[in-house]
């Protein structure tokens, strides 16, 4: 029997490495007592499935592992872009929902369909976890916005 007041955390993050209910085991016999899940990649039947593996797994072998999931979210995608492009200090981009397309001269495909609707003039566009920072200069509120590349 483990003891279920221990202090001490062992937290393993969820992957495609650790994914079926054989692998989620072992790695709980081996000490693990916090299960991590991403949400930034996450598919949400994927996540209640592994969810359900683990209360499973509790269940069946009284284990004691809890459920760390980390919230920040699923990201807004933008499209494909062709190899030699490259975006400039100043330069204006117009990033675009619909149908997706290559990244071509200065458009971008968006993935999230509301995006024109829930920017404003003024906000900032955080693309490659901040390694491009673009300011909205105009949006119509209908499928296109526009940005100028500020880094």
């Amino acid at each position: 029997m483990r003891n279920k007041n221990k202090k001490t955390k062992i937290v393993a993050t969820l992957g495609p490495s650790i994914n079926s209910k054989s692998k989620l085991k072992k790695v709980l016999d081996e000490g693990v007592n916090v299960l991590r899940i991403n949400f930034s990649h996450a598919i949400h039947d994927d996540v209640k499935n592994t969810i359900n593996l683990i209360r499973d797994l509790n269940s069946t072998y009284h284990y004691n592992a809890a459920i760390l999931a980390d919230l920040q979210g699923p990201k807004i995608r933008i499209g494909k872009v062709k190899d030699d492009y490259t975006v400039k200090k100043g330069d204006i981009i117009s990033f675009k929902t619909g149908d997706q397309f290559i990244a071509d001269k200065n458009e971008f495909y968006m993935s999230y369909s509301n995006f024109a609707k829930d920017v404003k003039v003024g906000e900032k566009i955080l693309i490659d976890d901040g390694k491009l920072i673009f300011e909205v200069t105009r949006t119509d509120k209908k499928n296109t916005v526009h940005a100028k590349s500020i880094l």
